[in-house]
């Protein structure tokens, strides 16, 4: 099983603990598994990868890959720091407590770098069906749009305008 880990490592170029990495004997759960989340593959690229890895490979319901996802996040790390959304900020500032903070986990920035958006697990958790997006999901979706849809001209004639401030900017002063 080591073997298999280290052929898998090398494979996918993972190669520390510090950022992403795979160990099928981790005593740690994020690193005993790769989670594959497929919504942008096409119908093809969904049925090649089942014929290819079906009998090792379980298709999970919404719901359960949301609670592995929780579950097997890093408590910590080195290159990510705790972050909450901007919603979350403004009910804990208004006196509103979170159900469970302990839960919440940064899975990635997007776009890398100065300007990106962090993208935490109740950020995703607002993915499943019947629930609202909020507004990191938002700004994310704007931003993938902006930065790997439009060609360079049309994001020259593009701005976005964040939503946070929206309600500030279109309330009259008293």
């Amino acid at each position: 099983m080591n073997k298999c880990g280290v052929h898998i490592r090398k494979a996918l170029d993972m190669v520390d603990e510090s950022g992403f990495y795979y160990n099928p004997m981790s005593k740690e759960d994020p690193y005993k598994r790769i989670t594959l989340l497929p919504e942008g593959m096409t119908d093809e690229a969904k049925i090649a990868f089942k014929a290819l890895f079906g009998k090792v490979m379980d298709e999970l319901s919404n719901r359960e890959a949301n609670e592995i996802l929780v579950r097997t996040c890093p408590k910590e790390s080195n290159n990510v720091s705790k972050l909450t959304t901007r919603s979350m900020t403004a009910a804990i500032a208004s006196g509103a407590k979170s159900s469970n903070p302990a839960e919440i986990r940064q899975i990635l920035i997007y776009p890398p770098g100065k300007g990106g958006i962090p993208i935490n697990t109740e950020d995703y958790m607002c993915l499943a069906q019947d629930q609202f997006l909020n507004d990191v999901i938002i700004d994310f979706y704007l931003k993938h749009l902006v930065h790997d849809i439009l060609t360079h001209s049309q994001r020259e004639k593009t701005h976005i305008f964040s939503t946070f401030f929206y309600k500030r900017l279109t309330t009259k002063p008293s």
